[in-house]
């Protein structure tokens, strides 16, 4: 088990640094490319965190 004794430091989340400029939507065939409103949710490219089509509005998320 040592080998877990070696990440002690981890960096801090990604939500904690990354505003999520460039959010784009994850669809389940070509036919929604290009309609937000068919996606199934929206993934940051820059953290890679998802969100869910409820949180985001306009390809930003919607805080609250």
């Amino acid at each position: 088990m040592r080998f877990l004794s070696l990440r002690r430091s981890e960096p801090p989340p990604p939500a904690a640094t990354c505003r999520h400029p460039r959010l784009v939507p994850r669809v389940r065939g070509p036919q929604a490319l290009e309609d937000d409103a068919r996606a199934m949710g929206f993934v940051c490219h820059d953290c890679h965190r998802e969100f869910l089509p409820y949180v985001v509005r306009d390809r930003r998320v919607v805080e609250g």
